[in-house]
């Protein structure tokens, strides 16, 4: 939809915005209306990076981010009018709040589950590469990686087409892969193998079986 105001969710980013107006780090959305006091703010910022005041102005992350939950908790408690909100109260029509939709809507959705390592690379950067002789191989700082499923056949029978890579910077020994929006499997970084090693030969084993 081209039109902001036909979609639900849109009126509702209003209630956000008149928030952010309150605060004293409001800086508008365009330079024509963001308020004096912002510059001097930024001015005191400076002079606290270069060791010049004790204190900064403006808030940490945490603390920005402990004011948007309450925020965010008492919208949710709070009636909202729009399509599929309304319930009919005694006293004539009234609004449900979001959490009462969600509720009564979470009843209907299947719960599944899934293991903590899988939950957390769907949440980490991506990558397409494309998958050759068996593997994902990607490269970090300029240094080589190859990532295997367990089964390696699995693997290559994707070779030649694109994936998505989901990895972490913090701990590349582990990534998740991805194909067409399918989880294809956690796949892990894997030495170089040469001629001459025993695993070279599974190795070609295994190309063959594919």
């Amino acid at each position: 939809m081209k039109r902001a105001r036909s979609k639900i969710i849109e009126p509702n980013f209003l209630n956000v915005a008149l928030f952010d107006r309150t605060l004293p780090e409001h800086c508008g959305n365009r330079p024509g209306t963001r308020p004096e006091v912002f510059e001097q703010m930024v001015s005191q910022h400076q002079d606290w990076a270069a060791g010049k005041r004790p204190t900064t102005p403006f808030k940490t992350i945490s603390e920005v981010s402990a004011i948007y939950d309450d925020l965010f908790e008492v919208l949710n408690e709070r009636e909202h009018s729009g399509e599929g909100m309304s319930k009919m109260l005694p006293t004539g029509k009234g609004w449900y709040a979001p959490n009462e939709i969600f509720e009564i809507l979470i009843r209907k959705v299947e719960r599944r589950t899934a293991p903590p390592e899988v939950l957390q690379l769907c949440f980490a950067k991506h990558r397409e590469i494309t998958i050759r002789h068996g593997e994902a191989r990607a490269s970090f700082g300029g240094q080589a990686y190859h990532y295997r499923l367990n089964n390696q056949a699995t693997l290559m029978a994707f070779n030649g087409r694109k994936v998505d890579l989901a990895y972490d910077n913090l701990d590349l020994g582990t990534t998740a892969l991805y194909c067409d929006g399918a989880f294809l499997g956690l796949a892990s970084c894997c030495e170089l193998r040469r001629m001459g090693e025993d695993a070279f030969t599974e190795d070609e084993r295994l190309r063959r079986q594919a």
